[in-house]
């Protein structure tokens, strides 16, 4: 499983509004033993507990909906960012690379 800050703004989102691992998990596509892996994995990185599992339904806990809060913000910035470059490189003929390849092996 990849985990892009977009990837997890989303799994974590998807988490905190559906209250539920199984069920977010179903809603993502990916298994449930995967999306707790990568819950745990994001919980240990960051040294803190996102979400207390110890209830049902799951609950976000205050440094969860804090750190949800701020990575999307950082992902509008990315993303910003990402169309701010993308501009530059459709001016300046210098910065777009082209690539092809021909008809033959294109169809390989």
């Amino acid at each position: 499983m990849k985990n892009t800050l977009s990837d997890r703004l989303n799994y974590l989102t998807t988490l905190a509004e559906e209250q539920s691992i199984t069920r977010a998990a179903a809603r993502l596509f990916i298994s449930q033993p995967a999306l707790t892996a990568f819950l745990k994995r994001t919980e240990e990185e960051l040294g803190v507990r996102l979400f207390d599992r110890s209830t049902t339904p799951i609950r976000i806990t205050k440094a969860g909906a804090y750190y949800l809060s701020e990575l999307e913000k950082i992902c509008v910035m990315q993303d910003r960012l990402h169309q701010e470059l993308s501009d530059f490189s459709s001016h300046d003929p210098e910065l777009r690379i082209n690539i092809g390849i021909g008809r033959n092996r294109g169809s390989i």
